[in-house]
């Protein structure tokens, strides 16, 4: 078995380039996926992961020890898998690589947050609903036994989550300005060892925060790409199946045709102004309109945009006579349209005199059934 190689920096200096390294992929301008910004995210993963080599390797952490044992400068070491779950989400893959680094970046944050309540950094109320999900009980042959869950969803679960949630995103407005205050202190090598702890508290409770909210995000990836993979693999197993043993499928929606604009005109006139104007679009008249719709079987045969002519209505029936009225509205609403668009005079004069006729005469009082 190869012994990996000791690195030559220190675990100080491994930490503060991962560190650095994560503050200046996220606060880069260019894209996550551009051959820079991966560099940068391969650079600070590799000092991170060679930082937590040398704090296993000597023992910087007991399980013994609770939160305030570990010294002011130790803190920021139990951040380790916190920083390098955020620097692993960076990874840009294809899709189907995108599912081993959910799954990497989810055991990540959960190892920080079960080092951070097995120390009381945190308490077990609060990460117990985002770890239950996943905790692994071995069966004694190092398989993992999955738990098993009422299907009926846990009401006062999803209220406590809710409720935390909220509370968390307050807190992390005050921690966010305090961190700042603190950083500038420790940068600048002028606060005390009660101020560097308290940075660093600030620092662990935050990723606290960010971990929970990055471990509901997670599972809902995972559901989703899960659901996808299944999906892909049921396409291939269909398209494997012979065609005479295949299930039927559902038959294609029929493909509804495009709509053609058509200019609508008055008259003749208009026609060959507007036609000269719009080469590309068909200009007709209002009667050559409503012919067109005859020959489609749209409106009823007879007379033009008019209904009957002087020779009287050839429809006599009911049943033609509505057929009439509705092809005649549709013209007279065709037409109507383009009047709008083209601020008919005509048309604005109409609309101005039925205005002025409503604010003069109240709705119903031509109406009143004899009553004073």
């Amino acid at each position: 078995m190869d012994i990996p190689e000791k690195p030559d920096k220190k675990i100080s200096e491994l930490y503060k380039e991962g560190f650095l390294g994560l503050e200046k992929v996220n606060n880069s301008s260019e894209a996550t996926n551009s051959g820079s910004v991966q560099s940068q995210v391969r650079q600070a993963q590799k000092a991170l992961e060679d930082c937590t080599r040398l704090v296993s390797t000597v023992d910087m952490f007991s399980p013994n020890e609770s939160i305030e044992e570990v010294s002011s400068l130790n803190l920021r070491y139990l951040l380790l898998p916190a920083l390098l779950g955020k620097l692993t989400l960076k990874l840009a893959t294809d899709a189907s690589g995108r599912f081993e680094v959910v799954k990497l970046a989810d055991a990540y944050f959960k190892d920080f947050l079960r080092r951070c309540r097995d120390y009381g950094a945190v308490d077990h109320e609060t990460v117990a609903i985002y770890l239950e999900e996943q905790d692994e009980q071995n069966a004694g042959n190092g398989t993992v036994v999955p738990i098993v869950r009422d299907r009926n969803p846990d009401l006062t679960a999803m209220v406590q989550k809710r409720n935390d949630k909220i509370r968390r995103f307050q807190e992390e407005k005050e921690r966010e300005r305090r961190l700042k205050e603190l950083q500038e202190l420790v940068e600048r090598d002028d606060a005390d060892d009660e101020r560097v702890r308290e940075y660093h508290m600030t620092l662990l409770k935050s990723n606290i925060a960010q971990a929970l909210d990055e471990l509901a995000s997670l599972q809902q990836e995972k559901n989703i790409l899960q659901h996808m993979e299944r999906l892909k693999k049921e396409s291939a197993g269909y398209d494997e199946v012979p065609q005479g043993q295949r299930p039927p499928s559902r038959r294609p929606p029929p493909q509804r045709q495009g709509l053609k604009p058509v200019i609508i005109t008055k008259d003749h006139a208009m026609k060959q102004v507007f036609g000269a104007g719009y080469p590309s679009l068909p200009v007709m008249t209002v009667d050559e309109f409503y012919e067109q719709r005859v020959r489609q079987g749209k409106f009823p045969g007879g007379q033009a945009a008019g209904g009957c002519g002087s020779g009287g209505c050839s429809h006599s029936h009911g049943h033609g006579q509505e057929q009439d009225q509705a092809a005649g509205a549709e013209v007279d609403q065709v037409v109507r349209e383009y009047q709008q668009e083209r601020d008919d005079p005509e048309l604005l004069a109409r609309d101005r005199a039925m205005d002025e006729f409503k604010d003069d005469h109240r709705r119903g009082e031509g109406n009143r059934h004899n009553r004073s």
